[in-house]
C-alpha cells in the first residue's frame, strides 16, 4: 500500500499574486483546492488535510468543507463539531487517487479504497463488503459507456 499524499495544489494555483505589489503587502493564500472524484467526476472546491474537531477527528487526510446548510457558530472561541462539516472524500490507500464517499465509488475498511482497487483486490476483502460496491461500480461504468 502506498503512503503517498496527493498534491494539494501548485504554488501558482494557491497564491493570488498582485501585479502592482507594494513593499510590505502580503500575498494571500487560498486554502481551497479543487477536488474531483476519479470515478464519478464529482467536482467541488474544498479543504484537504486532517480534520480535528471538538468531538472527534479523522486519522488520515480527507477532503472536507463546512456544511453549507448549517449556519456557522457565532461563538468564535468554541471549537467546531464533526456535524458542522461534510466529508467529500479521501485518497485511495492503494492508488492515492481522490475518491468520493459514494457507495459506488469507495469502500472504507480500516482505510479508504476506490472501487477499481476493491474490484482488482477483491480476494483481500470480506465478500459481504465488496458485493455491493462492485455491483454499483460496474453499473456506473456500464451507464457511462
Amino acid at each position: 500500500m502506498s503512503d503517498e499524499q496527493p498534491s494539494t495544489s501548485s504554488s501558482k494555483d494557491s497564491i493570488t499574486e498582485k501585479s502592482s505589489e507594494k513593499p510590505g503587502d502580503e500575498q494571500m493564500i487560498d486554502p481551497f483546492i479543487d477536488f474531483e472524484c476519479h470515478i464519478c467526476k464529482m467536482k467541488e472546491k474544498c479543504l484537504f488535510g486532517e480534520l480535528k474537531v471538538a468531538d472527534g477527528s479523522y486519522d488520515s487526510p480527507v477532503y472536507f468543507m463546512r456544511d453549507p446548510f448549517k449556519p456557522p457558530s457565532r461563538d468564535r472561541i468554541k471549537k467546531p463539531f464533526l456535524d458542522e462539516f461534510l466529508i467529500l472524500g479521501a485518497p485511495c490507500s492503494v492508488c492515492s487517487q481522490p475518491v468520493c464517499m459514494s457507495d459506488g465509488c469507495s469502500l472504507f475498511f480500516g482505510a479508504n479504497f476506490c472501487a477499481p482497487c476493491v474490484s482488482r483486490e477483491r480476494r483481500r476483502f470480506p465478500s459481504q463488503l465488496i458485493r455491493g460496491i462492485i455491483t454499483k461500480s460496474e453499473a456506473k461504468q456500464h451507464n457511462t459507456v
